[in-house]
């Protein structure tokens, strides 16, 4: 700003100097033409000379480099003006900025006074003592969310208290005219021992209820522990009621039939396995009633879809081929302590046809090749030729007969 305003000042006398000389030197002019003309009037009509031409546009010249320096001082006046604008700003801004320093020192020294209080209150030394004794970020961390949360409750409680303030202004302003603003003593008092009585029968009838409450709780867990004792003993009982529905009778009827249905049904068992070689187109069933065994059975037509047929729908032939089954069946139940190492047939065979004989025989041929005796007492003539070893009894008469010898 200096440096300007010396270039300004040293601008403005030049053009001053400079100005004052072409003034000087117009008006020498104007006096030496004035004398000219003074001295032959003659000469203002006449032509200027090459010298006064000269001089004349010299003088212009002048006159035109003044203009030009005029504008310069004119320019340079702006430019003055600008950054004197600029440097008022500036100044303004740095007496501000030095207002600002001397307010951010006052508070320095306050801090730093107040820095000494609490360190003299904490009986520390110095500020490495306070940073050392500092709380770390996670301790510093837990007290701050415990603050918060603790002024959060503080907002929760004025909150609240403002709330209980307004519900008090709107009940005094509902309070009766005629309700006293400040009741007797003795009326208080009645209110409050009324107030307690009222309160003692109230917590009597409360633990007369909950003892009420206590004895039916007891008696719901008494009455479901009675219920799962009554379902245990029922389903017991229906095991029972069972077992007397079947053998419940004092003869023990029920019980042989139930048992020898049992055995009935591992026999059939026995039977089918024999019987699906002699006559692959029936299956022994036991006959149920009412849901339970009994000591009857009927045959299932393999080839009719399972249709029941009754032992006695069957022809002669059939009937000995599952009676045969039956014998068979029944031959293995034999065991270590009772062994059924013979079987006997008495008549039959003369109701098979010869393909149904074959068949016969040749169960009973499997049944020696297991190990037991197989003996056929037949009057069949075609039988004697099939069976090697045989026995041949002839009638005497008079209810005798002897043995034939081979």
């Amino acid at each position: 700003q200096k440096g300007l305003n010396e270039r300004l000042e040293e601008t403005t006398q030049t053009v001053t100097s400079k100005h004052a000389a072409v003034v000087e030197t117009r008006q020498l002019l104007d006096a030496a033409w004035q004398s000219a003309v003074t001295a032959d009037p003659n000469r203002a009509a006449l032509e200027p000379t090459p010298e006064a031409a000269e001089i004349d546009g010299m003088v212009r010249a002048q006159a035109s480099h003044l203009e030009a320096l005029q504008l310069a001082e004119t320019a340079a006046m702006e430019a003055q003006t600008k950054a004197s604008n600029t440097l008022i700003e500036a100044n303004s801004k740095h007496a501000s900025m030095a207002e600002q320093h001397r307010g951010l020192k006052d508070e320095l020294a306050e801090a730093r006074s107040l820095l000494a209080t609490i360190l003299e209150a904490l009986s520390l030394a110095s500020d490495a003592a306070l940073a050392a004794a500092r709380l770390s970020k996670e301790v510093h961390a837990e007290f701050s969310a415990l603050r918060k949360g603790l002024e959060q409750r503080r907002i929760t409680i004025d909150t609240e208290i403002k709330g209980h303030e307004e519900r008090l202004k709107a009940h005094l302003a509902a309070r009766p005219e005629r309700f006293p603003e400040q009741p007797e003593r003795q009326s208080l008092e009645d209110a409050v021992e009324a107030s307690n009585a009222l309160h003692a029968e109230t917590d009597a009838a409360r633990q007369e209820t909950s003892n009420g409450l206590h004895v039916h709780e007891q008696a719901v867990t008494a009455q479901a522990q009675h219920r799962e004792n009554l379902a245990a003993a029922q389903a017991q009982a229906r095991v029972w009621q069972q077992l007397h529905s079947l053998i419940g009778k004092g003869d023990g009827k029920a019980f042989k039939i139930f048992a020898q249905a049992l055995n009935l049904n591992k026999l059939l068992g026995k039977a089918n396995v024999h019987l699906k070689r002699l006559a692959e187109r029936y299956e022994l069933v036991p006959r149920l009633e009412d849901g339970l065994p009994t000591l009857e059975f009927d045959l299932s037509d393999l080839w009719q879809i399972g249709q029941r047929v009754a032992p006695q729908s069957l022809s002669g032939g059939e009937r000995f081929l599952v009676s045969l089954a039956l014998a068979l069946g029944l031959s293995d139940f034999r065991s270590v302590k009772m062994p059924i190492e013979t079987l006997l047939l008495d008549e039959g065979f003369g109701t098979l046809d010869p393909q149904t004989l074959s068949v016969a025989l040749a169960a009973l041929s499997q049944l020696q090749s297991d190990g037991r005796q197989v003996g056929i007492i037949s009057h069949v003539v075609g039988l004697r030729d099939r069976v090697e070893a045989r026995i041949e009894i002839r009638p005497l008469g008079g209810g005798r007969s002897e043995v034939v010898d081979h």
